[in-house]
């Protein structure tokens, strides 16, 4: 409810720089949808700051507009919002930075369970987490399935293949 009221209000305030959504911005509905937005692109990584780049490499469209407008409100959303306080999505990358800072968890030992895919944070997460100790994560799925299956289990397979670079990415040898 905060996160929609504060876009809410941000995108009253920044109305006239609205390209595609100017006339959405005073509907209820908009700060839902936007709020929703936002969360998936801090989830996914992805910063204010890529949207512009991607909005700036399109031709006049739709979909520029779009980026232009999600990309101003998120960066609004995202300069006010840290003046006093975090979100949900900053949490991780705060708890990030203090695993990386940090020898409290050298050594400990991780289970990850009942998962069948990891957003990119989260998979930082867990490249930080196998450089402090022992990783176990399961996961459920028909092991030996090629790019070409897209059955039930494409989506783990997918995230097994995710992991796997993460593995590799932090140097680290499986046992």
């Amino acid at each position: 409810v905060g996160r929609s009221m504060l876009i809410s209000s941000l995108a009253l305030h920044n109305k006239e720089k609205l390209t595609l959504y100017r006339n959405s911005a005073v509907y209820a509905g908009f700060a839902d949808m936007a709020a929703d937005a936002i969360r998936e692109l801090k989830n996914y990584a992805i910063s204010p700051t890529d949207l512009k780049e991607a909005a700036e490499r399109l031709k006049e469209s739709e979909l520029k507009n779009k980026l232009h407008d999600v990309g101003l409100l998120f960066s609004a959303y995202e300069t006010q919002l840290h003046v006093n306080f975090v979100d949900t999505e900053d949490q991780l990358d705060i708890a990030i930075q203090k695993l990386r800072e940090s020898d409290f968890l050298n050594g400990s030992e991780f289970y990850f369970d009942e998962f069948s895919d990891f957003t990119p944070k989260q998979l930082e997460m867990i490249g930080v987490l196998l450089k402090k100790g022992q990783v176990l994560i399961t996961l459920t799925y028909d092991q030996g399935l090629d790019e070409k299956y897209n059955g039930v289990f494409s989506l783990t397979r997918d995230t097994d293949a995710a992991l796997m670079a993460t593995v590799r990415d932090a140097g680290i040898s499986l046992a």
